[in-house]
């Protein structure tokens, strides 16, 4: 299931503008850099059915070298992307998911003068592992 999870949201990721934007020559880190990761897993019992509630972090690395300004508006258009793209969303290509994907915060993680900014924003998303299927 988090194979497949990943792969709706990478997929997300690419429709809404996103997809190539950590891709980098040589070895020289991605700037910007956006990287999807399982960050949790909780399972929920109710009487007739198990969910799960998947969050996934969205790490978004922007450099700033000197130009902190214009680095501050490559992240917010960046974060503004993400929480559009996936606030309420509902792919039409599985089923098992309830209600959509949810954006639970967007927060700062680290801040390098002249250096480096990178937020996390958490996807959260509810799946019925029963009947969880992509289509």
């Amino acid at each position: 299931m988090y194979s497949e999870v990943f792969t709706i949201i990478t997929d997300r990721m690419a429709a809404i503008g996103l997809a190539n934007v950590d891709t980098a020559l040589g070895d020289e880190p991605p700037l910007p850099a956006v990287q999807v990761y399982l960050a949790k897993d909780n399972e929920v019992k109710t009487q007739t059915i198990v969910i799960r509630e998947l969050l996934w972090g969205v790490k978004v690395t922007v450099g700033h070298n000197n130009t902190d300004g214009a680095a501050q508006a490559e992240m917010l258009t960046i974060l503004d992307t993400i929480r559009d793209g996936f606030a309420g969303w509902l792919p039409t290509s599985c089923v098992g998911i309830q209600d959509g994907f949810r954006v639970q915060v967007v927060a700062v993680e680290d801040y390098k003068d002249h250096g480096s900014t990178v937020y996390t924003a958490v996807l959260a998303v509810r799946v019925v592992p029963d009947t969880f299927k992509v289509v």
